[in-house]
């Protein structure tokens, strides 16, 4: 089959990630993840993705979205404004054409999970304002273009809720390694990186993105460093994003102030971008940045308000660093430095005490479920 997509969100938003696989000769959508992603600026996500499902195929199972693996794709815009070169600047277009969308089966995933059989869909000036049944479309209300998709599905498109999109450079690296230690991350990962180039990330970026298009998913949520390489690419791909630009300063001041400095710069490139947003990216709390170094990016983050994207839970260096520093976890310690009233997604976080849980009620702490890396 085919997958493209296009899609509007605007405010905070409940997102899921979701996997899409043939089962014994069935199209199968299966559900037991969601995951809530909100941002101070209460701007996310756009989606919806058509899919194709022959008349061999049946839906087996609809009821939400499932992550797997910790790989999520992502689609292409199939209704994105042009763009004016390697600039991606947009072109719009002043007028506001109304497109009508005919499809076998339209999901919307909604808190009753809605199935519309024979359904339709109306796009005005590139937002989605109405679904339904196709035998309740208005005989009066025109057109500019009706397209007829007959026998497929229209559903939400996928979300990647945690990735690093130039590191496709090194797939395959780390087999029989770990990536939870910081011994692992730095002898198999962190070793190559320190001789990379930035002109190597602008290809590595194109092909995450377009297996990510191939695949389903319409928005991912990216960290890395560089990221001036990263962003003209995913601009080109037309995707939405959450990028966060990747600190690593080890305690370093040197380190710190070059990695603070460029992500301020990151930040600042992205306050008018439609699709994009910018995030602040420590890699780790208190394993590869320092206390120093998290106050810095706690004002990045109030004079951008951004969230933090960050890798948090992954063993047990940071509650054995703030235990022997502080007499306390990882987590009450974040608490007490007051990181917890900002947004956070929080890759993999296996390794939280339960008795911890309790400080994460009602804060905007998300956690993006990885239970493995590599």
């Amino acid at each position: 089959g085919w997958i493209v997509g296009v899609g509007w969100i605007v405010g905070s938003a409940t997102i899921s990630a979701a996997s899409i696989s043939p089962v014994a000769g069935n199209a199968e959508v299966q559900a037991d993840t969601r995951v809530v992603i909100s941002t101070n600026q209460a701007i996310l996500l756009l989606y919806f993705c058509i899919c194709e499902f022959s008349g061999q195929h049946q839906l087996k199972h609809i009821h939400g979205y499932r992550c797997i693996n910790n790989m999520f794709f992502f689609v292409q815009n199939a209704f994105s404004y042009p763009r004016d070169g390697a600039r991606g600047k947009i072109i719009y277009n002043n007028k506001m054409e109304r497109k009508l969308i005919l499809c076998n089966t339209l999901v919307c995933l909604d808190s009753t999970d809605t199935i519309y059989n024979e359904g339709y869909l109306i796009i005005h000036d590139n937002r989605i304002v109405d679904i339904g049944f196709q035998k309740d479309i208005s005989a009066h209300v025109p057109f500019d273009a009706v397209i007829n998709l007959g026998n497929r599905l229209v559903m939400p498109g996928l979300v990647n809720t945690h990735t690093h999109s130039p590191m496709t450079l090194f797939r395959g690296h780390v087999e029989g390694h770990t990536l939870f230690t910081l011994e692992g991350w730095y002898n198999t990962i962190r070793v190559l990186e320190l001789k990379m180039t930035p002109d190597m990330l602008p290809p590595a970026v194109d092909v995450s993105c377009a297996e990510m298009i191939r695949t389903g998913t319409t928005c991912f949520v990216d960290q890395y460093f560089w990221m001036d390489q990263v962003v003209p690419q995913v601009r080109k791909s037309g995707m939405r994003s959450v990028l966060a630009y990747g600190i690593v300063e080890l305690g370093e001041e040197k380190a710190r102030k070059r990695e603070l400095a460029a992500a301020e710069a990151f930040l600042s490139s992205l306050e008018d971008d439609p699709l994009l947003t910018g995030w602040v990216g420590p890699h780790a709390f208190f394993v590869d940045n320092s206390v120093a170094a998290m106050e810095m990016e706690k004002a990045l983050s109030d004079k951008f308000d951004a969230g933090f994207h960050t890798h948090f839970g992954t063993g047990d260096s940071e509650n054995n660093h703030c235990q022997e520093t502080y007499g306390h976890s990882a987590l009450t310690q974040l608490n007490e430095m007051g990181f917890l009233e900002y947004p956070i997604i929080a890759a993999h976080s296996i390794t939280i005490p339960p008795d911890d849980f309790k400080l994460l009620v009602n804060k905007p702490f998300t956690v993006a479920a990885a239970p493995s890396s590599g």
